[in-house]
């Protein structure tokens, strides 16, 4: 159970900055999430918040079904 949102940083770089760039970074930090998560090899991941649909796709590959938006009131319940 994750409590925040799973997807890309926001706001880390200052300034202007090349599209292709920001594609990449977003490639690898999707690569370490799916890593990550992987190794622990769940078959069930419950966020409380929001996935970028990248990540959905990476983990449905994987067999691993994600469960978003979740209020905090049922989070606590499971």
């Amino acid at each position: 159970m994750l409590k925040d949102s799973i997807g890309t940083v926001k706001g880390e770089s200052a300034g202007l900055t090349e599209i292709q760039s920001l594609v990449d970074q977003e490639n690898d930090w999707i690569e370490i999430i799916k890593k990550k998560l992987t190794q622990v090899k769940p078959n069930i991941i419950i966020v409380e918040k929001d996935v970028g649909y990248k990540i959905l796709d990476v983990l449905r590959e994987a067999r691993i079904t994600v469960i978003t938006n979740l209020s905090s009131h049922k989070m606590k319940r499971i």
